[in-house]
């Protein structure tokens, strides 16, 4: 039973809340589209470019090892940071600089980051971006899918985890998990049936819930932590962790299996709530951080159809609080990264495009916050960096979204030229202001480049 159905106590409330959104958004939303976001998205924002590409970045683009400053010497590109002239990122090139960087072993490796030196994480990610690009933009190297695939067998533990075992530094476990799950999943190797079901069975049970210890009022319900649980709480919770694991589960065929099994809640039904309070859906009637007590704490907050990242991890926010003018009641921003990830999720589990959370989220990502040049949601004179901090990420979660629901006019052109300013002419795609996001590491800066690039073509 979805949630929708669970609490229609509170539906008429709903939908007037999510009627007068959208109708709202139909008086401005076409203009926004249009204008701003056509606009906007040609390249007009150079500030954070001329970061992006000076000396260190461009001697990174040489190939060198994994490009963290091979070659700078020979770095010459100043101002946008890319030596294309076609103004477009070329995704061939971005693919075929990923395979040039695979080892021998077929993993790929960070000498720049602990999290991704032993492969665990990157690998998988890189590997599942590479699989989504038709072979005929970019042919793929003879035994390199294969080699990929042993290398994620081993990486495998005997209870389905990935990222932990014999590790120094635990490597994004519930990530890791996800993507390897996702990449055995699409090559549908029988021989792979048996991992797949340990790799399903590990993320099913990580789900937070009544067995873990999590109660369903609690915000962390339904969602999933980094990794392991850690004593006395849920540990790090949020919604990128918990969109990955569902589309995993979905491409493995999982969700509809669970379903079936007509179990008194299931997997479905759990991060559907989880989902709700994330994106302040007025169905959902439990208390919004950071005001969980005191006289704001009965108050609605207001709702517009976006989400924010972490009901649990208030830092996490990138967006950070926002206030009710007319209530004065405080609550986490919406932006867009979180936007896009809220409605992938939706997506994964089976959630119609007409169905009203879908629809209050592509208005907020397509007609009401259309920008692809700027991190919508995110203050311009954000102290922490977020807003050039997480430039290839929100590209990529971008396209995904807009490939799945429809974008603003241009919105594929504005995403190859953003993306034109941090790619090298030997295709290499880093963001050398992305130190928060990791984005500054060339492989995970291309593979973000060839997850939106490849999303363009579908």
């Amino acid at each position: 039973m979805s949630l929708p159905t669970r609490l229609a106590g509170g539906l008429l409330a709903a939908v007037i809340a999510v009627g007068a959104l959208l109708a709202a958004s139909a008086g401005c939303g076409g203009g926004a589209s249009s204008g701003t976001g056509a606009g906007a998205g040609a390249g007009t924002g150079t500030g954070t470019g001329a970061g992006a590409g000076t000396g260190a970045g461009a001697g990174a683009g040489t190939g060198a090892g994994t490009g963290a400053g091979a070659g700078a010497g020979a770095g010459t590109e100043t101002g946008t940071g890319t030596g294309l002239d076609s103004g477009a990122a070329d995704l061939a090139r971005a693919a075929a600089w990923l395979w040039s960087k695979q080892l021998p072993d077929g993993s790929w490796r960070s000498d720049r980051y602990p999290y991704f030196r032993a492969g665990h994480a990157l690998t998988p990610y890189v590997l599942h971006a590479l699989l989504s690009v038709p072979e005929e933009r970019a042919p793929r190297p003879e035994g390199g899918v294969e080699r990929a695939i042993g290398f994620i067998r081993t990486t495998v533990s005997a209870d389905g985890s990935v990222g932990v075992d014999g590790l120094p530094v635990a490597e994004y476990p519930t990530y890791a998990a996800a993507y390897a799950l996702r990449c055995l999943a699409r090559r549908a190797d029988r021989a792979d049936y048996d991992l797949r079901e340990r790799l399903i069975a590990r993320l099913a049970s990580a789900q937070l819930r009544e067995q873990t210890d999590v109660s369903p009022h609690d915000p962390a319900f339904g969602g999933w932590s980094f990794g392991p649980l850690p004593a006395g709480g849920p540990g790090h919770v949020d919604l990128s962790l918990t969109r990955h694991v569902l589309e995993a589960l979905a491409e493995a065929r999982y969700l509809a299996r669970d379903e079936a099994l007509a179990r008194r809640e299931t997997i479905r039904d759990r991060a559907e709530r989880f989902l709700a309070f994330h994106q302040k859906y007025p169905l959902d009637l439990r208390p919004q951080p950071p005001e969980l007590a005191g006289p704001l704490a009965a108050i609605p907050v207001p709702f517009d159809g976006g989400f924010y990242l972490s009901a649990v991890v208030p830092a996490a926010n990138k967006a950070g609080i926002a206030v009710d003018p007319e209530t004065g009641r405080r609550h986490f921003a919406s932006y867009a990264s979180a936007t896009a990830e809220g409605l992938l999720a939706l997506l994964a589990l089976g959630v119609e495009p007409y169905d009203p959370r879908v629809e209050a989220a592509r208005v907020w990502l397509v007609e009401r916050h259309p920008r692809i040049d700027h991190h919508e949601g995110i203050p311009e004179s954000d102290p922490t960096g977020w807003q050039n901090g997480l430039r290839l990420y929100h590209l990529a979660v971008r396209a995904e979204a807009h490939a799945a629901i429809g974008g603003p006019e241009g919105w594929r052109d504005d995403i190859r030229r953003e993306l034109a300013r941090f790619q090298r002419p030997n295709g290499a795609v880093q963001n050398l202001a992305g130190a928060l996001m990791k984005e500054d590491d060339p492989s995970l800066g291309t593979a973000l480049a060839v997850v939106a690039l490849a999303a363009m073509e579908r």
